[in-house]
């Protein structure tokens, strides 16, 4: 019987160890960032006055996707100016800069409204893990 005493404490502490691994494993990598973007009410006709928003707010979204950052975008449907990217962070502050950095926010385009959330995927996060 003293075997199977010793056999659960080894899995006990098997599962201890496997459990800090996990903790330390998750602390190196890059954090996943919802980013729910909301524009003001005079995007659509700054859009019209200035043309080369739209074109260069596409190749910012290109230029994060290429350097692993943004992981994927794209507006809600029914169209009305809000939208949903995943971007990749050490934090909070690292996405906030990033989302600060995009044309809609430095043309003033982007509400109040917009949040950056940490985002803990649970099922599912092997799909942004490939992107890095």
């Amino acid at each position: 019987m003293a075997s199977v005493g010793v056999r659960s404490e080894v899995i006990e502490v098997l599962c201890y160890l496997i459990s800090e691994l996990y903790q330390f494993w998750a602390s190196t990598m890059s954090k996943l960032f919802a980013v729910v973007v909301a524009t003001i009410p005079e995007y659509y006709d700054y859009k019209i006055a200035h043309p080369e928003h739209d074109p260069n707010q596409l190749a910012w979204f290109r230029q994060q996707q290429e350097k692993g950052i943004m992981l994927c975008c794209g507006p809600f449907f029914p169209h009305d100016g809000t939208g949903l990217w995943v971007i990749q962070a050490e934090s909070v502050e690292e996405a906030q800069t990033i989302v600060n950095s995009s044309p809609r926010a430095r043309d003033g385009m982007l509400a109040e409204s917009t949040r950056v959330m940490e985002w803990q995927v649970h099922i599912g996060r092997e799909r942004f893990e490939e992107s890095k």
